[in-house]
């Protein structure tokens, strides 16, 4: 039998690979690691992976509840006029008062002012409600959906990157060095 070179194999290799390591990589998740570049800064595996996932939550109730004002006076405001964007103007302004002041105080629990985090959710909303219009107009067009339908489609299809923007760029937390 010819000679084999097993090290750069991981279950042929003398040497312990990271397959035996399960029990370290597993209790990786609980230590912090360094990031790159801030040496005062630590990644928290498990824990701020909770703490996102537990924000994503309260972002997806306050959205819920956002979504059944919004979509019920489009509703009705669409029944009375004929016209997506009357509707959508009339829903969106409605629904950013209620939404705009339970995402800043209790998904994202910003300590920002309202005069640096507002208009940057209203420019947040106005650029979401085009494209939702975008999108109600070309499912309405192209699809067999109806307006009503199509809205809920549009704004389920905006809703990750919603969070991701509202997190990032409306109500950005100041970071501090681990102590």
């Amino acid at each position: 039998m010819p000679y084999q070179n097993t090290s750069a194999h991981p279950i042929l290799s003398p040497h312990k690979s990271r397959m035996d390591n399960g029990a370290d990589e597993m209790n990786s998740a609980a230590r912090p690691l360094q990031t790159v570049g801030n040496p005062h800064a630590r990644f928290h595996g498990l824990r701020d992976s909770m703490r996102i996932h537990h924000v994503l939550l309260r972002f997806s109730t306050i959205s819920l509840l956002s979504a059944a004002v919004d979509n019920l006076i489009f509703y009705f405001v669409f029944r009375a006029t004929r016209s997506i964007a009357e509707a959508q103007i009339v829903a969106r302004t409605i629904s950013v008062g209620f939404n705009y002041f339970l995402v800043h105080r209790a998904v994202f629990i910003s300590e920002q002012h309202h005069k640096i985090a507002l208009p940057r959710y209203l420019l947040v909303v106005a650029v979401n409600a085009a494209l939702s219009y975008a999108g109600i107009r070309v499912l309405t067009a192209y699809t067999p959906l109806n307006v009503f339908a199509s809205k809920i489609t549009a704004e389920t299809l905006l809703f990750a990157a919603n969070f991701a923007v509202q997190r990032a760029f409306v109500f950005k937390h100041r970071t501090q060095p681990a102590l």
